[in-house]
C-alpha cells in the first residue's frame, strides 16, 4: 500500500481544527483520513 503524503497546509489545516475543540475522531472522519491511520501531524 503505497503511503500517502500530506501536504504542510493540510497539516497544519487538520491540527487548527483539534485545537478548536473538535475531537481528533470527527477530524480524521472529516478529512477521511484512514481509520488506521492517525492525523498527519509529523
Amino acid at each position: 500500500m503505497p503511503k500517502i503524503s500530506y501536504t504542510d497546509e493540510f497539516k497544519r489545516a487538520a491540527v487548527a481544527l483539534v485545537e478548536s475543540g473538535i475531537p481528533q475522531k470527527q477530524v480524521v472522519k472529516d478529512l477521511g483520513v484512514a481509520k488506521t491511520g492517525h492525523l498527519p501531524l509529523q
